[in-house]
């Protein structure tokens, strides 16, 4: 689907693919993939971790970095304002939800992309939390599991976003090369520099359908 699953206190939602009017109580009991042709819909963090781990064993991360506008950018409004907007239209602190989960019983290190937030893009304090991911990983050496939903690198932040490919890639590496399984699962949309950098950098890569 093309637009992020509806609340869910709406009834009916519409398949971007198909366009079929489907029962939200169903489509949710399909993992918001359409029943009829099989086209994901977009989801946040919050849904996807649901999916995702077991029932109340996702522990965050206990802090976050803090903001930065190394350029103070503005376009229509100045970054600062941006941030606030988009924490305020999601609920989330930054475009990625960070923690330790378990998976079937398995601990992992989990983190997930919201592309809802300044279309997931990857700045500074993103690639300081999946930095920190990956460094709980190592350290408790259980396996990482990224989940990308991200227009690339976030212009606002400049060179400095740009720089998050590298390290946020070193840390994956260092991972490898420690023998602890990393596991990228890609979605829609998943581009630019975070599609070049550690999305595509892992031992297994999972995409999916579309």
């Amino acid at each position: 689907m093309t637009a992020t699953a509806p609340p869910g206190g709406q009834l009916w939602s519409r398949c971007g693919g198909c366009a079929t009017l489907l029962y939200r109580k169903r489509l949710s009991r399909n993992l918001d993939v359409c029943p009829e042709c099989g086209t994901h819909a977009r989801l946040g963090a919050p849904e996807r971790l649901r999916q995702l781990v077991d029932p109340g064993s996702f522990v965050p991360l206990p802090d976050r970095p803090a903001d930065v506008d190394p350029i103070g950018f503005v376009d229509l409004l100045p970054y600062p304002h941006r941030l606030s907007a988009a924490r305020a239209a999601t609920g989330l602190a930054e475009a990625v939800l960070c923690g330790t989960a378990t998976v079937g019983g398995h601990r992992a290190a989990l983190a997930v992309m919201d592309f809802r937030f300044l279309g997931g893009s990857l700045g500074a304090a993103v690639g300081e939390l999946i930095t920190r991911t990956a460094e709980r990983a190592l350290d408790e050496r259980v396996p990482l599991v990224l989940v990308t939903a991200s227009g690339g690198a976030r212009m606002q932040e400049g060179a400095l976003s740009l720089m998050q490919m590298a390290t946020v890639s070193q840390a994956v590496a260092a991972l490898r090369e420690a023998g602890v399984l990393t596991v990228s699962i890609l979605t829609d949309p998943t581009y630019g520099g975070v599609a070049a950098s550690f999305a595509t950098n892992t031992d297994l890569v999972l995409a999916e359908a579309g």
